[in-house]
């Protein structure tokens, strides 16, 4: 078994605008935010990055990260930002425990 997480995201444009993403933001967050929750944000780093997600008109891209090996209690999620450059067309993505536990395993 590997220590090492990764995360594989894909971006399919169907405008007929480039679509250029600065880089993606990997943040584990509580799922509750009650008043009486204390809210817990945590920014994970990648080690290593390959690809690229910007993409022309028509386009698809792809980018490869990893991680070390990570966890997620029951209520955190992991978000991931995409933010467009110098845009509004900005992308949150959003991973629970069920669909870490449902990916596959790289062969």
């Amino acid at each position: 078994f590997s220590d090492i997480t990764y995360i594989t995201l894909s971006v399919r444009n169907q405008s007929g605008i480039s679509y250029e993403i600065s880089d993606a933001t990997f943040v584990v967050e509580s799922r509750k935010s009650g008043r009486r929750t204390v809210k817990y944000d945590k920014p994970v780093f990648p080690k290593s990055r390959y690809g690229s997600l910007s993409a022309g008109p028509g386009g698809y891209s792809r980018m490869a990260y990893s991680f070390d090996k990570m966890t997620l209690a029951k209520d955190q999620v992991l978000r991931i930002y995409l933010y467009e450059v110098g845009g509004q067309r900005n992308l949150v993505i959003t991973l629970d425990t069920d669909d870490v536990n449902r990916a596959r395993r790289a062969r």
